[in-house]
Formats: C-alpha cells, structure tokens, sequence
C-alpha cells in the first residue's frame, strides 16, 4: 500500500511546486514591466524637475541612505508586496524599521542650524505627482491583487510613498526641520495612507484567486 502511495505523493509535491514556480512567473512579469516603467518615470520628472545641486557634496553616509532608500522603495517592498520574497516576521519588522531609520538619515541635513520655515510649498505638489503616478503604474499592473491577502498591499503602498519622499530628496536644497517635515515626511505619509487606501479599494473590487504561497 505505502509502495502505491509514495509515488502518488510524490506527484502531487511535484505538481504543487510545479504550480508554485508558475506563480512567481507570473509575478515576475507583473514585477519587471511596472519596475520599468517606475524608472522611465523617476528619470522623466528628475529631467523636467532636475536633481539637487550639491547632491554628491553630502556626506557620504548619507548618500549611502538615500540609494539604500531607492533600493528598498522599487526592489525590496514591492517584492513582499507581490510575494517574491518571503522575510519572516522578525525580517519583516526590520524592514520597517530600516525603510524608516534611513528615511530619517536621508531627508534631514544633520549640521544645518535652525530649524526652518513650517510652510506647504512645491515640494508637496512634486511628491503628489509622483505617488499619483507611481501608484497609477501599481493599479496597472495589478499589483495590489497579486496576493490574497489585502494587507500585502501595504508594502506595494509603502514603496510608492518612499519613492514620492526620496525624488524629493533628490530634488530639493531645503534640508531644514521644518521644510521637511512640513513638505517631505507629512507628503510622504500622506502618500502611504493614500495608496493603502487606493490598494484596498482595487484588491476588494478584483476578487483575486487564492495565494498559495506562505506569508502575507
């Protein structure tokens, strides 16, 4: 009896990691053309906006952040989001708090005096763009009803938000407190809220097949 199971057993683990590869596939091919398409973006406004003078004059720590910050924001959160990767909880939380540590290493100039002027200005208005763009890209590439579960999404939201705050970063001179406060970080949580909102509404209207892969 266990000489006819064991085959059949091992069939349904082929099939079932057969079924798997497929998914990730097909997740690839949604990952890969909205990854190029966020680039050809980014590059696009950085041509019309153009890049901060003095960025390279930086210290080079900070540099470090703020390409760390890229990587995070179009590579790694997304990956979570779509189900590319699978980090445990405890990587997932260090996620998290490393997206939000060099954040906060990237957007402030650590030696400037003073703390600025508290004020809503064009910085705002460039990362409203940008996140209406980026997420544009997401509800087109069917990222947000990739995974079965909705709170997936938050990554894919969390990615477009990072991505708005950090075009900014390279885009304005202003480092003081309150303009990045003000303009930069409350944009760019205005912008996470915003497509975790947008990624809900999209991942509930789609009705989506079941995620077979673990994780959420």
């Amino acid at each position: 009896m266990s000489a006819t199971n064991e085959p059949r057993g091992f069939e349904v683990g082929a099939l079932i990691q057969a079924d798997l590869e497929s998914l990730q596939r097909e997740r690839r091919l949604h990952f890969a053309p909205a990854l190029a398409a966020w680039l050809v973006i980014t590059g696009i406004i950085f041509g019309f906006t153009g890049i901060r003078g003095g960025l390279l004059d930086q210290p080079w720590w900070q540099i470090v952040a703020q390409v760390l910050v890229w990587l995070l924001c179009l590579v790694v959160l997304p990956s979570v989001g779509l189900g590319l990767i699978f980090p445990t909880r405890i990587k997932k939380v260090a996620l998290i708090g490393a997206a939000v540590s060099l954040t906060v290493l990237a957007s402030f100039d650590w030696g400037l005096e003073g703390g600025g002027a508290w004020s809503v200005g064009p910085c705002a208005l460039l990362q409203t763009v940008v996140g209406a763009a980026l997420l544009g890209i997401g509800g087109w590439s069917g990222a947000f009803i990739q995974r079965a579960r909705p709170a997936a999404g938050f990554w894919i939201a969390s990615g477009i938000a990072l991505a708005a705050l950090n075009t900014s970063t390279w885009h304005c001179a202003d480092t003081s407190l309150g303009h990045v406060m003000s303009n930069h970080i409350s944009g760019g949580i205005a912008m996470l809220l915003c497509a975790a909102i947008v990624g809900n509404l999209l991942h509930r209207r789609s009705s989506p097949r079941g995620d077979a892969s673990p994780g959420a």
